[in-house]
């Protein structure tokens, strides 16, 4: 009777730990979608497309806002495409590899910013700035997320500030 009920602590013991460590890889598992959407929506609020990419740099989903910047339509997915195919630029192909692949040292997590340009379906040039935050996603595996605005008439200068634009009250003219 004594080894029968060792066996049992023994069979409830390896059950209590097999639980407790699938709750807790379902609260990594929610941590971090809660995590990956706050970031998103962020970059949705500052970006013109936001998009996950995968460890090998291939975009995980099909986002409708990319293929219609790119001039792709929202009926063609852009699954499964490195985003490096859309850098036309050797120089800015190596600012984006080097921005994606070689973060600062620990900035794991850090959001990064830097500038160039992708190539839409009819072959045109559109300088843009990208976002860039890299998280570790289920399974442990490196996965980024990159939000892409365009370059706007605000960015090439033309107009230095938005007082420019916009009169102070208190420098009416008169």
């Amino acid at each position: 009777q004594i080894s029968v009920f060792f066996q049992q602590m023994i069979t409830v013991y390896i059950l209590e730990r097999c639980l407790v460590a699938g709750v807790r890889r379902e609260v990594e598992v929610s941590s971090e979608r809660n995590q990956r959407s706050a970031l998103t929506s962020l970059l949705g609020m500052m970006c013109d497309a936001t998009v996950e990419l995968d460890s090998k740099h291939c975009i995980v989903s099909h986002v409708p806002a990319l293929a219609h910047m790119l001039l792709h339509g929202h009926g063609k997915s852009l699954q499964g495409l490195q985003m490096i195919s859309f850098v036309p630029d050797a120089e800015d192909q190596q600012v984006f590899l080097k921005s994606v692949l070689e973060p600062e040292e620990g900035a794991l997590s850090t959001a990064a910013t830097f500038h160039g340009s992708v190539r839409d379906a009819l072959g045109n040039k559109i300088k843009a700035q990208f976002f860039h935050v890299p998280f570790t996603a289920v399974g442990g595996r490196m996965h980024h997320l990159i939000g892409l605005r365009e370059h706007s008439d605000f960015d090439r200068g033309c107009v230095d500030t938005f007082a420019d634009i916009i009169p102070h009250p208190k420098r009416s003219k008169g």
